[in-house]
């Protein structure tokens, strides 16, 4: 896992995209205060988490703001598919923490 820096991860553009977007807004501060260390996250399981807080997102909101975070370096942006018995999820495999992108983008912690 590499640092925002390292990752060359362009912080103003984070911070933007959260002043400018409603729906990236729910997304970065959701990641802001979560806990955990995970590389993976779904589409789906980000959906069902938005959904149940109450917040008004669809997939393809979702799957757009993955597209830019790929964009500024924070990982990559995996399309799913199904193919027979295998149901590959939609996904973002994370190259830098999750909770510091949300946090930064959020202005919660300064690099």
């Amino acid at each position: 896992m590499q640092t925002l820096h390292s990752a060359n991860v362009d912080i103003n553009a984070l911070r933007t995209i959260y002043r400018s977007n409603s729906k990236a807004r729910f997304i970065f501060e959701s990641l802001a205060s979560r806990h955990n260390k995970r590389t993976i996250t779904t589409v789906g399981s980000l959906f069902s988490v938005l959904s149940l807080a109450g917040y008004d997102i669809s997939h393809t909101d979702i799957v757009e703001f993955f597209k830019q975070l790929e964009n500024l370096n924070c990982g990559k942006y995996i399309s799913g598919y199904i193919r027979g018995k295998v149901n590959e999820h939609t996904r973002f495999l994370w190259d830098v923490r999750l909770v510091k992108v949300g946090k930064v983008a959020t202005d919660q912690k300064r690099l």
